[in-house]
């Protein structure tokens, strides 16, 4: 396998804020609010990519 390190601080905060982020849009989704398009998926692709933040945080030392 490969060794896994913990992320910096402000990687986990980024991908917190992002993930919080796809709550609000998935909220808003529900409400019936329009969504722009560059959020078509109401909010999975911005938790897909909070999500990857925090493995390239996990995965990358130093990141």
């Amino acid at each position: 396998m490969f060794p896994l390190t913990p992320p910096k601080q402000m990687t986990f905060l980024i991908s917190v804020v992002l993930a919080l982020a796809a709550i609000v849009v998935r909220y808003l989704v529900y409400t019936g609010v329009q969504m722009p398009p560059f959020l078509p998926t109401g909010g999975f692709l911005l938790l897909l990519v909070a999500y990857l933040v925090l493995v390239v945080g996990n995965v990358v030392e130093g990141a």
